[in-house]
């Protein structure tokens, strides 16, 4: 499950969004982060040659906006974000500037 693009809105997460289709919490952490180790793979692999520079951008965005779902799926569930997942999402957003200039 991926969040909708350009969405910083956790309803989307929430069940009440869409009672007809709620799903279980552990699924839909499994599949955030099922989406987010396929991102981190294409992202790694978008680091060496031949990859061009838009390839790597490109990576690079899906992955840190799959980092910020799995993160934000985690806070609306009340889980602790782990550490690791805290810095590299840091890290990434200090090298991926936002829409309209923000970081």
């Amino acid at each position: 499950m991926t969040p909708p693009k350009g969405t910083d809105d956790p309803d989307w997460l929430h069940p009440a969004a869409c009672p007809a289709a709620t799903p279980d919490l552990a699924e839909v952490l499994s599949g955030l982060g099922e989406a987010m180790t396929l991102a981190r793979r294409v992202f790694m692999a978008a680091r060496r040659p031949p990859a061009g520079p838009m390839q790597l951008k490109n990576a690079r965005d899906d992955y840190l906006a799959t980092m910020l779902a799995y993160e934000q799926a985690l806070t609306v569930m009340r889980l602790p974000v782990p550490p690791r997942l805290r810095d590299e999402v840091r890290l990434l957003r200090r090298l991926t500037p936002l829409p309209g200039g923000r970081r």
